[in-house]
């Protein structure tokens, strides 16, 4: 992340929540713990200059603050929440020029998500492959091998790997198994 003046800085989750950036959210039940974008820091005024930006065409910041933590934070799966029309329009034609996806979603007030759903593009392979792990809650390879028997596990353990590297699921090991799930949940 740069912050201005050039300088390149590495942020954890727990600094940007120290600096007021972000918050975790109370309700989340999930593995993965959503954290929320908060309005004010202790950092000064970059941030309202960040959520400037990204309420223009610019708002593809946030596709590259997710590309740029694929990379540098395994573990963190960014999700856009209550996006403005405008901020969603842009970001969808974005992503779908560039063969790319990202979930966005609604916090209520309490801060529980609300109409979970991937944006932009995916092919129509890992459309099915999505849909089928939201459906199931969690899969495996095996475990969709056995539903469709026309694709071997291999199959479908690389179409779950590569919605996993694009953070799309979760992935998780079980002894010698990869578990996914979906990045929110889905009910």
């Amino acid at each position: 992340m740069t912050m201005p003046g050039g300088n390149w800085v590495t942020v954890d989750i727990e600094t940007l929540i120290t600096a007021g950036l972000l918050r975790r959210s109370p309700n989340s039940t999930h593995p993965a713990q959503l954290y929320v974008l908060t309005p004010g820091s202790t950092l000064g005024g970059w941030l309202s200059s960040l959520l400037r930006i990204a309420a223009r065409r610019e708002g593809r910041l946030a596709v590259g603050y997710r590309n740029h933590a694929r990379t540098t934070v395994p573990h963190l799966y960014p999700v856009i929440a209550n996006p403005a029309p405008k901020v969603l329009y842009e970001m969808t034609g974005y992503l779908q020029d560039h063969g790319d996806a990202i979930w966005i979603c609604r916090l209520d007030r309490h801060g529980s998500v609300k109409g979970p759903e991937v944006i932009g593009a995916l092919d129509p392979i890992q459309q099915q492959t999505l849909e089928l792990v939201r459906r199931l809650g969690t899969a495996d390879a095996p475990r969709l091998a056995a539903k469709d028997r026309s694709v071997g596990p291999t199959a479908w353990n690389n179409r779950l790997a590569a919605l996993a590297s694009r953070r799309l699921l979760i992935e998780r090991r079980a002894g010698k198994t990869k578990i996914f799930s979906p990045v929110l949940e889905v009910r």
